[in-house]
């Protein structure tokens, strides 16, 4: 402070004795200088960083060194060289002379060049393809109407039993004899029971032809519609039938998404 206050190059008033000025250009010249030594600390640190993980990195891409792959290596080896000891069998084959090259100090990858072993127990080999059981295929389209009766529009119910349903449509304007009426019916209820994706199934269906395949009163009942729908699964239709005064009328049909085996 004395330095200070003798090379003071500004005006004190009478009675000061240690120069304000002075004392503020102190601290922050202190300040700057505590900043360098940080900063410098902080590069050096970096660079002994950098370097010992480049070293590192060399160690182990030209070497192959791993401490905890060696332990637990060593120590498989050694609990089997045990146990066959203990049954009064001979080491499987190479394992004697694999434990004491690594533990020489011979890396993993060197004694599995030099002396090949098997270290899984058949208890723990992979299991092969053939024995995994085939995961349930689940069907790629399910009904979203809700268990027992549905009222759909025009009068229509759909009544869900499981996987299956069954739309009802006997009503004055909704039972027929023709394949055309029968059709619209049809596009006009299936998405509703069955979500977008019967949409996509019945666009790819040309318009005039769903119930084209046979005779809607005699033949379909018994055999059905069946529409693909990937993966070898397909949506099934039946239409069923009830006696009318001029012959059978169609008055519901029966979905039903199936995978023939």
């Amino acid at each position: 402070m004395s330095q200070i206050i003798a090379s003071c190059p500004h005006e004190k008033r009478p009675g000061t004795t240690v120069c304000l000025l002075c004392r503020r250009d102190s601290r922050r010249a202190a300040i700057v200088r505590r900043r360098r030594i940080a900063l410098r600390t902080v590069l050096i640190a970096a660079g002994v960083a950098a370097a010992g993980a480049s070293v590192w990195g060399v160690v182990d891409a030209v070497v192959g060194f791993r401490p905890d792959a060696v332990r637990r290596y060593v120590a498989a080896l050694a609990l089997e060289v045990r146990d066959a000891a203990q049954r009064g069998e001979d080491a499987p084959s190479g394992e004697s002379e694999t434990l004491t090259m690594v533990s020489q100090g011979a890396t993993v990858e060197h004694a599995r060049m030099v002396q090949p072993v098997a270290l899984v127990s058949p208890a723990l080999a992979p299991t092969p393809l053939a024995a995994i059981p085939a995961r349930p295929a689940t069907p790629p389209m399910i009904p979203i109407v809700a268990q027992g009766a549905t009222k759909l529009k025009d009068s229509v119910i759909a009544v869900r039993r499981g996987d299956s349903v069954v739309v009802h449509f006997d009503t004055p304007l909704g039972r027929t004899r023709r394949p055309e009426k029968f059709e619209q019916i049809v596009r006009a209820t299936l998405p509703a029971i069955y979500g977008p994706m019967a949409d996509s199934v019945l666009d790819r269906i040309p318009v005039g032809n769903l119930a084209r395949t046979g005779d809607l009163l005699t033949d379909l009942p018994a055999r059905g519609l069946r529409f693909s729908l990937g993966a070898g699964w397909a949506l099934a239709l039946w239409p069923e039938t009830r006696p009318g005064q001029d012959g059978p009328l169609v008055v519901m049909y029966r979905a039903l998404v199936t995978k023939p085996q």
